[in-house]
């Protein structure tokens, strides 16, 4: 019975090992996505698709890529027209649903190893990402920016924290 369990922790250990790499790039994909927010917030491009799912009642909507992602452009709220702040918003948008993505499929892939701490991180991180996703999806009706702000950063450092938490479990992971 011993060497069955020890067996059995070794697979535990393992897998986790398995996952490492994963949750690395979640943690680099959060961290791009948190940096597209901030330069969303400092280019005042937040208020550039007030309508959600879509951007000025379009998909894809007229932008300018090259002016919205000028690192040399001054800041400001003068600083960048129209078409520069919606391609800023559109591409935090797109990096949001791509992060979302891979994050869920991450937590589903997470609920799957026979470990019940990492299943409830996986857990833990489903509630967070479906917090966020709510909040951000009624954050259209609330009218006070500041809150809207404060509420989407701590979501997304609520996520990190998950899979920086995670990191720190899967990386010292015995290996047997």
């Amino acid at each position: 019975r011993d060497a069955q369990e020890s067996r059995g922790l070794g697979d535990v250990y393992k897998r986790q090992g398995q996952i490492k790499p994963w949750v690395i790039l979640a943690i680099i994909i959060i961290l791009v996505e948190i940096a597209l927010g901030g330069w969303t917030r400092v280019k005042f491009a937040a208020f550039a698709c007030p309508d959600f799912p879509f951007c000025q009642n379009k998909w894809w909507p007229e932008m300018s890529l090259k002016r919205g992602f000028d690192l040399i452009q001054p800041f400001g709220i003068e600083a960048l027209e129209s078409k520069s702040r919606v391609a800023i918003n559109v591409i935090h948008r797109v990096g949001a649903l791509i992060t979302t993505i891979y994050l869920l499929g991450l937590a589903a892939f997470l609920l799957t190893v026979r470990d019940h701490r990492v299943q409830r991180t996986g857990m833990i991180l489903c509630i967070v990402l479906i917090g966020q996703l709510a909040f951000v999806i009624s954050a259209g009706y609330v009218r006070d920016s500041a809150f809207s702000s404060i509420m989407h950063n701590f979501g997304s450092i609520l996520i990190l924290l998950v899979l920086v938490s995670l990191a720190s479990r899967v990386v010292s992971a015995k290996q047997k």
